[in-house]
């Protein structure tokens, strides 16, 4: 574990010290995208321009880094299945609140509930909509659109 935290700190520290390349010399991460032009090239080339690395000590530098890069890719796909699990669970729980709820109303009161969900989901939408011709705010995730949570 403590080796691992070392690494990812220095990849880390690494990144961020890189200057930009071409994209021939190297890989790049958006290169403006945060900071300008300053891109970051590949971390490996990096220290072995720094540090004057073998070619050996390069690739077990590069076996290093790419072992890593698969842990936290399986990490990341594993807490992503995790939150649908959760996501799925918790809209099953809201399925049964909302069913436990109606059947304490009564036949019209269970209309008039049905008409409330209806009209709160199309004032979500319309200020969705609102929000999505605003700049910067198109990519943010959907807010539920009931009283209850619809999934």
């Amino acid at each position: 574990m403590k080796i691992t935290v070392f690494i990812a700190l220095f990849f880390a520290l690494v990144m961020s010290t890189v200057s930009a390349e071409s994209p021939e010399g190297g890989y790049s991460h958006g290169g403006d995208r945060h900071h300008g032009d300053r891109g970051q090239r590949d971390p490996v080339a990096h220290l072995t321009e720094a540090l004057s690395l073998s070619e050996d000590q390069a690739a077990q530098i590069e076996a290093i880094f790419a072992g890593q890069h698969e842990e936290h890719k399986a990490r990341r796909e594993a807490q992503q299945v995790e939150r649908e699990a959760h996501q799925a669970e918790l809209c099953a729980k809201r399925a049964d609140i909302e069913a436990q709820i109606i059947a304490v109303f009564t036949d019209e009161q269970a209309v008039q509930f049905a008409d409330l969900k209806t009209q709160r989901a199309e004032r979500m939408a319309e200020r969705m909509e609102k929000r999505g011709d605003r700049e910067g705010h198109g990519d943010r995730r959907p807010h539920r659109s009931s009283y209850m949570g619809d999934c």
